[in-house]
């Protein structure tokens, strides 16, 4: 039964190469997140950005809205990082233990 429903998911994405294909494209998407944060943050500080074969193909003040670029161009939203960029450090809080 888990057999048959992996290879019904793998299947609607185009098979298991096209998976790892999108996989690691979105992982090289977040990873020139990182990488390029310090410039990033000169041009979109306080703005959500959306990332897609390494470019920024979308941005603004309000998620609502970077969503809506991005289904205008018809980019696969599901596959495309969104991240808030704030030059303002937050720190992490955690419960005590």
């Amino acid at each position: 039964m888990a057999t048959e429903l992996l290879e019904k998911a793998l299947e609607s994405v185009g098979g298991l190469a096209e998976f790892k294909r999108k996989r690691d494209q979105f992982r090289r998407d977040l990873a020139f997140i990182d990488q390029n944060s310090d410039n990033l943050l000169k041009y979109y500080n306080k703005n959500w950005i959306a990332v897609y074969n390494e470019r920024v193909v979308a941005h603004g003040k309000h998620y609502k809205k970077v969503l809506s670029q991005l289904e205008r161009h018809d980019l696969p939203v599901e596959q495309i990082p969104i991240r808030f960029l704030s030059a303002h450090k937050v720190p992490a809080l955690y419960p005590k233990r």
